[in-house]
């Protein structure tokens, strides 16, 4: 049972007792529920059996949504104005279609060959990308370009020895950050590449409004998904910032510092942290393209959480998955011949 989702749990739900205006009880139920969920599925399940299930349920989501484009594209095709011609599938925005198409590319390719041919794997790679295109997100477009890469990277590692990855993974994390540095001191051009400006399509005045929201409110937040009920003061406060109600902040951590101000925060960041650090940790001790699946989603949750808001969703309940496991199997990390029959 991993601790930190659990408390952010009881905490979601007892945040309704100081919650300035009723609404949020069902968001709060939700969280708890998909956050439970993904706890039981991780004891139940072993991670290649689970890679094969969401395999499959990934090709039959972006079936569906090529399918329902086809056939009724004004239901598939955004018709808003901020949106306008973007692919939405069977989701009710851009966003959620690309990150299910992402988790599609990256499970596929750390599949193993006797289960997905390598024929089947580039079709079907160029079949999600192809969609992710005409879904014009950039982030996803971003990550998974740095997916590809730490794939590349990762199963570099195959062959080498623990002391040998621990270097490596050393010697790319410095090269990370200067890489990091240098894009920021880049940020306008780059951003000019995805056709984004500095404000990120306004997310940096969300941004500014949420942070200036919490300030009022900033040891224990608003209550769960309250915060964005326009009858509340941190809703109502962003307002002046954006000129329209938002609907989340577009970034889980500065979501979760309104629901429940930096206490909330501070769970949100140490869960994070400590399931990144054992995904990288039973890599070097035991490369398995299980274990390079686990730990490219859980890149893609933090990086694609400073982006939008992840957390009552698939990539929620992927994290909590993740974390099981990750004490399930103890120092290895990742199943085995004996832990298969568990």
């Amino acid at each position: 049972m991993p601790t930190l989702p659990l408390l952010l749990c009881v905490a979601a739900v007892a945040s309704m007792f100081w919650a300035e205006v009723s609404g949020g009880g069902p968001r709060a139920l939700l969280f708890a529920v998909v956050t439970l969920s993904g706890v039981a599925v991780g004891n139940f399940l072993a991670p290649r059996e689970a890679m094969r299930i969401f395999d499959y349920g990934l090709r039959v989501t972006a079936l569906a949504s090529f399918a329902l484009w086809v056939v009724f594209p004004e239901l598939a095709i955004d018709q808003g104005r901020a949106s306008h011609g973007t692919l939405l599938g069977i989701y009710p925005h851009k966003n959620s279609l690309s990150a299910m198409l992402l988790l599609g590319v990256v499970t596929l390719l750390n599949r193993t060959k006797p289960d997905v041919s390598r024929q089947s794997k580039i079709a079907w790679t160029v079949f999600y990308v192809v969609l992710m295109a005409f879904s014009k997100s950039a982030t996803a477009l971003g990550l998974l370009l740095l997916c590809a890469v730490l794939n590349v990277i990762v199963r570099s590692w195959r062959r080498l020895s623990p002391f040998s990855r621990t270097l490596s993974l050393l010697a790319y994390l410095g090269a990370t950050f200067l890489i990091v540095v240098f894009l920021l001191s880049r940020s306008d051009e780059i951003l000019g590449v995805f056709g984004r400006d500095s404000t990120l399509s306004g997310r940096s005045r969300i941004w500014e409004g949420t942070y200036y929201a919490w300030k009022l409110r900033p040891l224990f937040g608003y209550g769960w998904w309250v915060a964005f009920d326009e009858r509340s003061e941190a809703s109502r406060t962003i307002y002046q910032f954006t000129q329209w109600y938002v609907p989340n902040a577009h970034n889980s951590f500065l979501t979760m510092l309104l629901f429940l101000g930096l206490f909330g925060m501070v769970l949100l960041v140490a869960f994070s942290l400590a399931v990144l650090f054992r995904c990288l940790l039973g890599l070097v001790r035991n490369f398995t393209l299980e274990g390079s699946w686990q730990l490219q989603i859980v890149t893609i949750f933090i990086l694609h959480s400073l982006f939008d808001s992840w957390l009552d969703k698939t990539y929620w309940f992927l994290m909590v998955l993740i974390s099981v496991w990750s004490i399930r199997y103890g120092k290895s990390r990742m199943e085995s011949p004996k832990l298969e029959l568990l």
